[in-house]
């Protein structure tokens, strides 16, 4: 980042607006072109997380297709569940998934999955710092799921208002740190992605993929937030990543 900084410093001042134009930053360093903080933030006590909508709301909802669909658009659904590698490590739409194993970062902590990443951050919502010590060491993302119902201090109604945003940020820094993810996530389009998990009606749609009612929008018993929450995730990526092609790097290299 020093480096990239006294470069970008070299630049005159017209070449540095240019280069702001065609690599615009991305939501969540929103503020940073212009060496300020940025104030879009949802605040618990010591606990901020930054939003990407007023309020940290979702951009994309059950009802917003359902008005998409009064409106005559159709979308391909991508349903997903599975989150293993097919058997020649091919990558899959179970990349999708919370329970993926694939390793990010966030600041010095390192992560093995989605799901570890959202019982993290909810221990620390909730200043438990030992449960959160103890998903932070743990590679099994169905124990850092039970930890993470082990959680002190919970309040339903903070979660409520914390957890999509909390999940939004780290879906983004599993697809923005691992270039094999990140193009498959932008590989589907502009399709709806669809959590198909038979149990769970807030990140899924509480039906199974086998389910004939999965592709009728309209029998979904669930809120998706987790296919929105990557819907998300793409179109930031699509809008930061729109000129990479003008990189040269061999010079970052």
């Amino acid at each position: 980042m020093c480096r990239f900084v006294d470069w970008l410093n070299t630049l005159p001042p017209e070449e540095r607006t240019e280069y702001r134009t065609l690599f615009p930053e991305p939501v969540t360093w929103k503020g940073w072109w212009d060496d300020r903080k940025s104030e879009e933030v949802l605040k618990y006590g010591y606990f901020k997380v930054n939003v990407w909508q007023p309020e940290g709301q979702p951009k994309f909802t059950y009802q917003r297709l359902q008005q998409e669909l009064a409106a005559g658009k159709m979308r391909e659904l991508r349903l997903f569940w599975e989150h293993q590698p097919a058997e020649n490590d091919q990558l899959t739409i179970g990349c999708l998934s919370q329970l993926w194993m694939e390793d990010f970062h966030f600041f010095s902590d390192p992560y093995h999955c989605m799901e570890q990443y959202m019982m993290a951050f909810k221990a620390q919502l909730f200043d438990d710092e030992e449960i959160r010590w103890e998903i932070l060491k743990c590679n099994d993302p169905k124990l850092c799921r039970d930890l993470g119902r082990r959680v002190r201090g919970f309040d339903q109604t903070v979660w409520d208002k914390f957890k999509y945003s909390i999940v939004l940020n780290g879906n983004w820094r599993k697809f923005s740190q691992n270039q094999d993810l990140r193009e498959f996530l932008l590989s589907t389009g502009d399709s709806v992605l669809v959590a198909a998990s038979p149990s769970d009606d807030i990140w899924g749609i509480r039906l199974a993929a086998s389910s004939p009612e999965d592709q009728n929008q309209i029998g979904w018993q669930g809120q998706n937030l987790l296919g929105f929450a990557l819907m998300e995730v793409r179109d930031e990526l699509r809008r930061v990543k729109q000129n990479e092609m003008l990189c040269d790097w061999n010079f970052v290299k």
